[in-house]
Parts: structure tokens; sequence; C-alpha cells
């Protein structure tokens, strides 16, 4: 994990759909926000050179804690959930895919209401797409180590996209 590669492949699929809630409305630029997010992610951490494939799903709360009931055994709604496509290819199928991230559109809304560090809903959602696609190529933060790296990676890639760091206090 986290290697960097010399030469990046030059077209990732990010693929990103609005299924529920009221994207549009807060986050106009949502197509770019999430997709320089997303590659942002995948030009640091990706070490296969070949383009990988990443779903983004911009939903609401009761899809978000539908999915989170049935694959986590959780009755919540989350802020994202990150589903890796945990295929191991024996050739190379390209774009390699990656996996979902799902947002959930009531829960991000009130996180950035409720939150101190990050004020604008866009950089909220920049941040969520790079810890969701981080959790596709395989960080975790369930220890403390864990966590420490993967906000480390959080913050080093936010600051590249002129995001301020979430976990400042």
């Amino acid at each position: 994990m986290g290697q960097t590669l010399g030469v990046m492949p030059s077209s990732h699929n990010i693929d990103i759909r609005i299924e529920a809630g009221e994207w549009s409305k807060i986050l106009p630029n949502w197509q770019n926000i999430c997709k320089q997010a997303a590659k942002a992610v995948l030009e640091s951490q990706w070490k296969i050179n070949l383009p990988a494939e990443i779903s983004i799903v911009l939903a609401d709360d009761a899809f978000v804690r539908n999915l989170n009931k049935l694959y986590r055994g959780q009755d919540v709604p989350t802020n994202v959930l990150s589903f890796p496509s945990n295929e191991n290819y024996s050739e190379a199928i390209t774009p390699r895919p990656i996996g979902d991230v799902v947002f959930a559109f009531e829960t991000c809304c009130e996180e950035l209401f409720n939150g101190d560090h990050i004020t604008e809903f866009a950089d909220h959602i920049c941040h969520l797409v790079v810890h969701g696609v981080l959790h596709l190529l395989g960080y975790r933060h369930e220890i403390n180590v864990e966590a420490e790296q993967m906000e480390s990676l959080e913050i080093q890639i936010l600051a590249n996209l002129g995001v301020a760091n979430p976990y400042d206090e």
C-alpha cells in the first residue's frame, strides 16, 4: 500500500451518479469535486500501471442505511460506505474495477453543520471521497496505527487539492 508510481495511467474511469438527496442543489459542481478527489487518491496511491474504475453514488440516509444494515449488520445511516471489489484478476483487465463508494446526503450535511474544522460542504465531500477511496485501496482505521497512517494520507492528499486539514483542532 501507499506506493507512488512513476508513470500513472492517463484515464481512470470515475463513474458518479446521484441516486437520492439534494446533492445538486447544495453542491452544484458535485461531479468535478468527486472526480478530482478520487483521481487525487489514485494518483498518489495506485500501484498498478493500469487505469482504475470506481463508482461513486450520491444517495440519502435511507439508501445508505439499507446498505449498512444489509452488508454490515448496522441499522443506521453513516456518512460513507466503501465496497472494494476484492477481485484478484489473473489477467490485466482495463480499467481495473476497484469498487464502489456510497454517500448519505443528510448525514454528510449534519456532520458539516456540527463540525468545527471544515466549513464548506465541497471540502467536506472532498474529504469523504478521499477517505472512501482510500478504503477501496485497503486502508483501514480500526486500530490507532492504521488510523494515523490513513489520516496522514488524507491530510496530504487534501492539501494537494487545496482543502484544509479536517483533523486540525
